[in-house]
């Protein structure tokens, strides 16, 4: 896993998660298969099969779980939410200021369920 977390490559890292599970299962299959006796051929088999089950899931897996890493960030990242108007006006606010924001933002709601919202909420 650290050579994951130093690699700074999100697939890597969440196939290493994935990979070192099942490395502890097979590990604790062997270990229970060999009389409950750790032997250093089970845990160089173990690193072995981590090392090399990580290779394959990258190798085969690791362009599209990448690539769909990227857009996930691209859709979180890149699509504003609805921006709170009130961070733009000030405590006191007559209707053109409020009207002017509104067409800066784009905000389609109307003025009077926009300031009754507001009221509602105890703004």
């Amino acid at each position: 896993m650290e050579m994951a977390q130093l690699a700074y490559n999100k697939p890597y890292a969440e196939f290493a998660k994935r990979g070192l599970a099942n490395g502890f299962r097979r590990a604790m299959v062997l270990y229970l298969a060999n009389g409950e006796k750790w032997e250093k051929a089970i845990e160089d088999f173990i690193v072995w099969s981590v090392k090399y089950d990580l290779w394959c899931k990258m190798r085969f897996f690791g362009n599209q779980m990448q690539e769909a890493i990227d857009a996930d960030s691209r859709s979180v990242c890149h699509t504003p939410g609805v921006s709170n108007l009130l961070l733009y006006v000030h405590d006191t606010f007559d209707k053109t200021e409020i009207q002017n924001i509104c067409q800066v933002h784009g905000t389609k709601t109307k003025l009077a369920i926009l300031l009754c919202n507001w009221k509602k909420r105890g703004f």
